[in-house]
């Protein structure tokens, strides 16, 4: 458990990701983070600190902990959600390409880039479940993000409205707002808000002196 609250700690101080804006159970989370632990490093055998966290009893120290089926599956779905939350939060902040460039320069320290430098555009197809989720979520006042919020008039461009609840969005920004868009839709589609979510086309382009690159 110490861990995984350096880990939280780490993430928040020095990458500006906080886990409780994932939307996802950090207790579940935690749990089947100490779960892994009895496994594989006390042998699957129920300690104190196990029993009192997650089981509010004593009895069961000692027996060796049981992993169903369904529990496995969904914690496969919960890491999964909570691999891409994070996943999508660092593509929207930094610009990974700076580590390729830099990778093989002495001297130099590996350092991601924030993205404020580059432009991005996409073109979004969502097809809703219902008119008012439709009015929500394509309405200028909609509000994204995860750590820092931004809202569809920021980015949108343009915004075609198509039969049976469906919207074709064409936005364009700078890049941490499109990425973070782009990532936020794509966990509100996980969750199953939406009928359909798909990216039609994406492109980012930096900016250098001489215009778009």
């Amino acid at each position: 458990m110490g861990s995984f609250s350096r880990m939280k700690r780490f993430f928040k101080q020095k990458l500006q990701i906080e886990f409780g804006d994932s939307g996802l159970n950090l207790n579940n989370i935690e749990e089947l983070y100490s779960r892994r632990n009895l496994i594989v490093h006390a042998g699957g055998y129920i300690d104190q600190v196990y029993a009192d966290t997650y089981m509010q009893s004593t009895s069961k120290k000692g027996k060796y902990i049981k992993v169903s089926e369904d529990y496995f599956l969904e914690s496969l779905d919960l890491v999964f959600d909570f691999i891409q939350f994070i996943n999508n939060n660092l593509e929207s902040k930094y610009d990974f390409s700076q580590l390729v460039r830099k990778r093989y320069q002495p001297g130099i320290e590996p350092k991601p880039k924030l993205m404020s430098d580059s432009v991005g555009e996409a073109t979004v197809n969502t097809v809703f479940k219902t008119n008012d989720s439709l009015n929500r979520f394509t309405d200028e006042e909609f509000e994204f993000g995860f750590e820092h919020k931004y809202k569809l008039s920021d980015i949108l461009v343009k915004k075609t409205i198509v039969p049976e609840f469906g919207a074709i969005l064409d936005i364009k920004g700078d890049r941490t707002q499109i990425g973070t868009y782009l990532g936020f839709m794509k966990m509100l589609n996980k969750k199953g808000l939406f009928e359909e979510h798909t990216v039609l086309s994406k492109n980012f382009y930096k900016i250098t002196d001489n215009g778009l690159a």
